[in-house]
C-alpha cells in the first residue's frame, strides 16, 4: 500500500470518526435531547448530562477533523476526552446502581412527571412552581397561578362557596393521574355548586410540613374545612438514626433530593460549572451510600419516638386549623397492601421491611383517629372499610383513576352527611365521618 493510500484511508477514517462525534454532539444537545428526555428538559436532571456530553463530543469531533487552531490547544483536547469519559463512566455507574439497587442517583425519588415542577423553599423543602405544565403520555399535570393543582382561585375575592382545602403529600397531590382525575377534582364535582376544593398536596410532605403550611400559608385562602390525608411520609422516618422533633435531620434533607430541588444557599451552588460537575462522582457515591441502607436499623416494629411526634403534630394541625376559623377533618392513609409482601427494604419507607409497612401504617392510622377524636376533630375512617385492590393504585400508595374516584366518593359522602354541602348523598350506610 502506498503512502498516499494510507493517508487517504486515515483521512477517511478520521472523517468517519469526526462525523460520529459531531452526530453525538447534535444528538445530545439539550434542545434536541429534550425530545428524548421529555418536554421539561431544562428542569430535568439529565439536562446536565446532555449539556456536558454535547460540548465534549463537539470538541472531540473538531479535533478529529483537524481544525488547525483547535489542534494546537492540546490541553482542551485532553479535557474534552476526560470529560466525555467521566460522563460515560458516571452514566454507566448510575445505570448499574439503578438496575441492581433500584436507587436513582440523579435525585428525584418521585415519578418523572413531576420532576422540574418544584421550587426551593427554606422551610417546606419544595413547593409547586406556579403555571407549571407537563404531559406524559396523556397524563396531564399542571399548577395554577398560585402553585397548586386544580382550578385557580383569587384568595382576595369574596368567597361565594364553602372552601375545602386538601393538605397532604403525593397521594393528595395525586401524581399518578391527570388534573381532572385527581380525587380532589372528583370531590369538587361531587360536592356540587355549594363547595369548592383546593388541592394543597405537595409530594413528600409529612405532618411537620403540614403544620407549617397550615399555620402560615393557608390563612391567605380562608378555608372553611381542611382535609388532612396523612401518614405514609411520617412513617418513612421510622428508626432513623437521627430523628429531630422537626424531622429536619432525616426527612427535610431528603425532600430536596426527592423533588430534584437544588438548595440555592449551598456553597457554589450557583456556579454552572460546579453544578455540572456535581452531577458526576458525588451523586454516585451518595447513591452507593444510600444503597448500603445506612439510615438506621431495619425493623418491623413501630417507632415510638416517631409516633409521639406524629400525634403531637396532629394536635398542632387541629389547633392551627381552628385558629384559621376552619374545621379540621382527618383521613387515614391507604396502601396497596396486595403488593406489599416482600422482605425488601430501601424504598420510600427505608427502614421497614415492605411486608411490615402496612401494619406500621395501621398503628399510625389508629393514633391519628384516636388523637383526632380526643381533640373533638372529625375523621373519615370509612375509607378503611373497603378492600382497596391493585386496580385502585399505580404503586404502593398513589391512586389510579378508578381508585381516586372511589376514594373521592367516600370522602364526599362523609362530608355531605356532615352537612358540608347540601347535595343529597342518598341512602345507605351510616356516616363514615366521626368525632
Amino acid at each position: 500500500m502506498t503512502e498516499n493510500s494510507e493517508i487517504r484511508i486515515q483521512k477517511f477514517l478520521g472523517a468517519v470518526a469526526a462525523s460520529f462525534f459531531l452526530f453525538l454532539a447534535v444528538l445530545t444537545y439539550p434542545a434536541i435531547a429534550q425530545h428524548l428526555i421529555g418536554s421539561t428538559a431544562e428542569g430535568h436532571v439529565l439536562h446536565g448530562y446532555a449539556q456536558g456530553l454535547s460540548a465534549a463530543f463537539l470538541v472531540n469531533g473538531l479535533f478529529v477533523l483537524g481544525v488547525g487552531w483547535l489542534r494546537r490547544m492540546t490541553w482542551l483536547k485532553f479535557l474534552a476526552m476526560a470529560t466525555s469519559t467521566l460522563i460515560l463512566v458516571e452514566a454507566g455507574l448510575a445505570a448499574g446502581i439503578y438496575f441492581f439497587g433500584h436507587i436513582a442517583h440523579t435525585g428525584t425519588e418521585f415519578h418523572q412527571r413531576i420532576f422540574g415542577g418544584f421550587d426551593f423553599h427554606p422551610s417546606l423543602g419544595g413547593v409547586p412552581k406556579p403555571n407549571y405544565y407537563y404531559n406524559d403520555q396523556g397524563v396531564e399535570i399542571s399548577h395554577n397561578a398560585h402553585g397548586f393543582r386544580g382550578t385557580d382561585v383569587d384568595p382576595s375575592a369574596e368567597k361565594k362557596r364553602l372552601r375545602v382545602a386538601a393538605v397532604g403529600g403525593s397521594s393528595t397531590y395525586d401524581i399518578g393521574v391527570s388534573d381532572d382525575q385527581t380525587w380532589t377534582f372528583k370531590l369538587d364535582g361531587l360536592l356540587g355548586d355549594d363547595a369548592e376544593v383546593l388541592n394543597f398536596g405537595i409530594p413528600g410532605h409529612a405532618s411537620a410540613e403540614h403544620v407549617i403550611l397550615t399555620s402560615l400559608r393557608l390563612s391567605e385562602y380562608r378555608p372553611d374545612v381542611v382535609l388532612f390525608y396523612v401518614g405514609v411520609n411520617d412513617i418513612r422516618m421510622s428508626h432513623a438514626r437521627v430523628l429531630r422533633p422537626d424531622y429536619s435531620a432525616f426527612h427535610l434533607r431528603r425532600h430536596y433530593s426527592a423533588l430534584g430541588v437544588d438548595v440555592p444557599y449551598r456553597p457554589l451552588a450557583t456556579l454552572t460549572a460546579i453544578n455540572l460537575m456535581r452531577q458526576f462522582v458525588p451523586n454516585t457515591l451518595y447513591a452507593i451510600a444510600k444503597s448500603a441502607k445506612g439510615d438506621g436499623p431495619i425493623s418491623g416494629e413501630v417507632d415510638l419516638r416517631l409516633l409521639e411526634y406524629f400525634t403531637r403534630n396532629i394536635r398542632m394541625l387541629i389547633s392551627a386549623t381552628r385558629v384559621l376559623g376552619a374545621e379540621p377533618v382527618f383521613i387515614p392513609q391507604l396502601m396497596n397492601t396486595d403488593i406489599m409482601t416482600t422482605d425488601e427494604t430501601g424504598g420510600w419507607v427505608r427502614n421497614i421491611p415492605e411486608k411490615d409497612v402496612p401494619a406500621v401504617q395501621d398503628a399510625f392510622n389508629r393514633a391519628l383517629i384516636e388523637t383526632a377524636k380526643a381533640e373533638g376533630a372529625a375523621v373519615i375512617d370509612g375509607v378503611l372499610d373497603p378492600h382497596w385492590d391493585r386496580a385502585s393504585f399505580i404503586d404502593s400508595v398513589h391512586f389510579s383513576p378508578p381508585g381516586a374516584e372511589a376514594f373521592a366518593r367516600i370522602v364526599a359522602k362523609a362530608l355531605i352527611e356532615r352537612g358540608i354541602a347540601h347535595r343529597s348523598a342518598g341512602t345507605g350506610s351510616p356516616s363514615s365521618i366521626r368525632r
